[in-house]
């Protein structure tokens, strides 16, 4: 065989295979994207470095490794999202905290494997602390003046964020879950319920009687768990609604529907921005109402357009905030179900959580991103 002969097979076994392998590529991968004109690379990293822009995934209760891994690899994240104190305000099994008989834990044990297998895999651990919004410690939430507890639609109970006792129960808990390994805690439900608007003026316990105003006392509440949480060397992230960018909220009350969402949440999303270290809007498109935000009149069946808007509105909210030095990294949280119920929406696969995530990477403001899927499963 010639000397010519051996160049021309060299180049064909590096120039074929790679030819192949741009053509294999999955046109809905989100690893590369456009940007004015220009196509930019955005490395899929799965193994979490420092500094590295965090992606993650919620998966609840799932402890099947495998499974999770392959979801990291299929979307490019490189964070989990894990239940330390779920929706019922059941706690992590085994989590260090003060005994108590109405600590009820969520029922599985292979989470102290889960977690070490995620650590020693270099994924980013976060702990997510479902806050105020609770159904076991009866003695920390919300009354009526007749003693009973005051129930939203959704049949739960809310605990009270102006009340000591709630504030060192949820101190503990987020400590404890920094103990054990989690790099990150994130508080979900860090809110007063819209629904109890309707009772505000006539059914205040003593410590809802507090004249600090819902947003004073949601700021302290994340400033103490803050303060908690870095001196164990991790970090704070804060999920608030997607109505706190946008402006509005329903409440049960007709007459105060108009009412900005921070004063009825106690969210107000330059505040948190100060105090927290992630800042994570849960702007899925199903939860807008049609004509929100800015006019789209059904934002479940356009994701990219939903959350361009979205993520412009952030960055306007801080950019015009007078404090130019904000904590907060915004890292959104993403639509990765299909919204059945509502009358007109879309089957989300891969392609719509691709289209969402390529918004958020196209804003230029961020390239952090969690996917959302109730049950941990993903498309």
């Amino acid at each position: 065989m010639n000397l010519r002969l051996i160049k021309i097979l060299r180049t064909l076994l590096i120039v074929v295979p790679a030819i192949f392998f741009v053509g294999c590529q999955d046109s809905d991968s989100p690893i590369t994207q456009k940007k004015s004109g220009k196509s930019i690379s955005v490395e899929n990293h799965l193994y979490f470095k420092e500094n590295l822009p965090v992606k993650s995934i919620y998966v609840g209760g799932r402890t099947n490794f495998q499974e999770i891994l392959d979801t990291l690899k299929k979307y490019g994240a490189n964070a989990v999202v894990i239940d330390v104190k779920d929706d019922f305000g059941k706690l992590f099994p085994d989590l260090p905290v003060t005994y108590n008989k109405k600590n009820q834990f969520i029922s599985n044990n292979n989470f102290k494997s889960l977690i070490q297998k995620l650590k020693e895999n270099k994924i980013y651990t976060i702990a997510r602390i479902v806050a105020l919004r609770e159904s076991i410690r009866d003695d920390l939430c919300i009354k009526k003046e007749d003693g009973s507890l005051m129930i939203d639609k959704e049949k739960m109970s809310w605990m009270d964020p102006k009340d000591e006792r709630v504030l060192q129960y949820l101190e503990e808990i987020c400590s404890a879950a920094i103990k054990i390994g989690f790099d990150e805690v994130q508080l979900d439900y860090v809110r007063f319920s819209s629904y109890f608007r309707l009772y505000e003026n006539e059914n205040e316990t003593e410590a809802h009687a507090s004249n600090r105003s819902r947003i004073d006392a949601i700021n302290n509440l994340i400033d103490r768990i803050g303060t908690s949480v870095h001196k164990l060397s991790g970090k704070l992230s804060v999920c608030v609604f997607g109505c706190t960018i946008e402006g509005s909220v329903d409440t049960p009350d007709k007459k105060n529907q108009t009412e900005k969402s921070s004063e009825i949440l106690g969210q107000d999303y330059i505040e948190i921005a100060k105090r927290a270290d992630y800042i994570c809007p849960m702007i899925y498109p199903s939860h807008y109402p049609k004509d929100t935000p800015c006019g789209i009149k059904d934002p479940d069946l356009e994701p990219y357009k939903t959350i361009s808007i979205c993520m412009k509105l952030s960055n306007d909210m801080i950019n015009t905030a007078s404090e130019k030095n904000l904590k907060a990294k915004v890292r959104p949280y993403l639509q990765a179900f299909t919204a059945k119920w509502l009358k007109t929406h879309l089957q989300y696969g891969k392609k719509e959580i691709n289209d969402q995530i390529r918004a958020v990477l196209d804003s230029g403001t961020t390239e952090q991103w969690g996917l959302f899927h109730m049950a941990g499963r993903y498309p």
